[in-house]
């Protein structure tokens, strides 16, 4: 028997659920979020708020999105290469920063009243500093861009070279010379992602020939400088020097340096046509707590490339091997013709030219023929599926022109053959040298795309911890 309240029930449940033209017309209802996943940094959908830091996770096809006048690849020729020159330089002088100091050692240690180790010290923290500072500053400039991440590192590095001879202070020198390498090694951690970011892959050599251009120098002309400074005006200006010739440098760039990251520069664009139109959506982005969650795992990025990826790990290890190979025949080259060949402090200073011989020869050079190769390659794989290991090629073949030179200046040098016998074997060291270190560049760019400042300071980790621990190595043995 069907009762009165069993009628009104199913009536009260017949008028408040929806009809099947109801359903049919409700929206329907929004995905599940994307995945989170470490080496996509945050959501592989990245947001869109106006005032979120730059979304990591965007594909640099971005770049392809931005109108001509904003698009890095379409930058006119002399900006282009205004860009090129301001790394470049940059990086001169902060690798020549390395090295100076090494003529003028003696009369800090008396000055400084520093001990033999303390000295040491002195000098080669600053490649400690060189090798931790990419692992904060490459995967910030992810977040917020290249061109603030390289003028505030330069100035970090200004104001802490320059307070190193301040009160005659064995704390302030170490511990400057510590904190000028970390602010230094954003200009070489950034420089090849910036070129990246302005040159396509078919003309990637010549690009970064044109940012290796002048830092190759730099650990073979600091001691020239240091030598000729230190002795003329004192050794505090060593690092005053510096410090107003990177000044120039950053004040240049701050005219004249355009923000190249596509992702941060499409955020840009967004944020300011939200505040042209006037309006309040998204007006508090992702709070303070995203921001922290992107900022942490952009810097935790490096490490975790590192540590997954077997290609970087072994870059990683060719870099330091490279640049601590260099380091070691730079250490002995010094001496090698004032002790051996009896030669003169400006004698001695004039075999440096080999050095600038093989790295201008590598740089150059060396870009041309990794684009040539590169173009033969794709040519013969077809359009699109160019891949990194185009690059390779070019790292065989440095990679045995390399050790070949130092065998050759190291046989030179024992015999004390003719003095052009032995800079011909530092020219074809530092030619093979050189040109590892810029394929190697060059194959990170390609494989890591986006993330290549990140990938880049991970090579960068252990490459400059090993050279400062042969180059500490190298003197005590001594």
């Amino acid at each position: 028997m069907v009762t009165c309240r069993d009628t009104t029930a199913t009536a009260f449940v017949a008028a408040t659920l929806p009809t099947r033209a109801a359903l049919a017309a409700m929206p329907a209802p929004p995905p599940p979020p994307p995945p989170f996943n470490i080496e996509k940094d945050t959501m592989t959908t990245p947001s869109t708020t106006p005032h979120s830091p730059a979304p990591t996770g965007v594909n640099t096809a971005a770049t392809t999105l931005l109108p001509d006048h904003l698009n890095p690849r379409h930058w006119p020729p002399h900006i282009k290469h205004l860009t090129a020159l301001l790394t470049s330089l940059s990086q001169l002088i902060t690798l020549m920063t390395a090295s100076i100091l090494a003529p003028a050692l003696p009369r800090i240690s008396a000055s400084l009243r520093l001990s033999a180790s303390t000295a040491l010290l002195t000098l080669s923290i600053y490649l400690l500093g060189l090798g931790l500072g990419p692992l904060v500053l490459a995967p910030l400039s992810e977040v917020y861009g290249r061109r603030p991440l390289w003028l505030y590192s330069q100035i970090f590095f200004i104001v802490w070279n320059s307070l190193c001879p301040v009160g005659a202070s064995r704390v302030l020198m170490v511990v400057g010379r510590f904190l000028a390498g970390v602010g230094a090694s954003g200009g070489g951690v950034l420089a090849g992602p910036i070129m990246s970011d302005i040159y396509g892959k078919e003309e990637r050599g010549r690009a970064l020939g044109l940012a290796m251009l002048f830092p190759y120098l730099g650990p073979a002309v600091g001691p020239i400088v240091g030598g000729v400074v230190g002795e003329r005006v004192g050794w505090p200006w060593l690092f005053w020097v510096v410090s107003l010739a990177d000044a120039v440098v950053v004040g240049v760039g701050w005219w004249g340096l355009r923000e190249s990251y596509a992702p941060v520069i499409t955020m840009g664009e967004e944020r300011r046509r939200a505040r042209a139109e006037g309006s309040g959506e998204g007006v508090d982005g992702v709070g303070f707590v995203g921001t922290v969650g992107v900022l942490r795992v952009s810097v935790m990025r490096p490490l975790v490339l590192l540590w997954t990826r077997p290609a970087l790990q072994v870059i990683s290890f060719l870099y330091g091997l490279d640049f601590g190979l260099y380091t070691i025949v730079l250490s002995t080259f010094a001496t090698l013709w004032i002790e051996r060949y009896h030669q003169s402090e400006t004698e001695s200073s004039l075999h440096y030219i080999a050095i600038a011989m093989g790295s201008t020869i590598a740089s150059q050079g060396g870009g041309f023929l990794t684009d040539i190769i590169w173009r033969r390659l794709s040519a013969r794989k077809g359009k699109g599926n160019e891949v990194p290991e185009f690059r390779m090629p070019m790292l065989a073949i440095s990679s045995v022109i390399m050790p070949l030179g130092l065998i050759w200046y190291g046989w030179a040098a024992e015999r004390r053959d003719h003095w052009l016998v032995v800079d011909a074997g530092v020219v074809m060291f530092c030619l093979g040298c050189f040109a590892m270190s810029q394929a190697q560049l060059a194959y990170l760019l390609d494989e890591f795309v986006e993330h290549a400042a990140s990938a880049n300071a991970g090579a960068r980790v252990l490459s400059f911890t090993r050279a400062w621990d042969m180059d500490g190595a190298t003197r005590c043995l001594r």
